[in-house]
């Protein structure tokens, strides 16, 4: 479990920051709004 903490909180950490990426790409001016 020691090990996949820190590997599931990167995986939180990273995961809205992609969605968001693709999100911004595939409708910036709505998702900036």
């Amino acid at each position: 479990l020691d090990v996949d903490r820190p590997f599931r909180r990167r995986m939180m950490r990273r995961a809205p920051d992609t969605s968001r990426g693709l999100k911004e790409l595939a409708t910036p001016g709505s998702f900036r709004t």
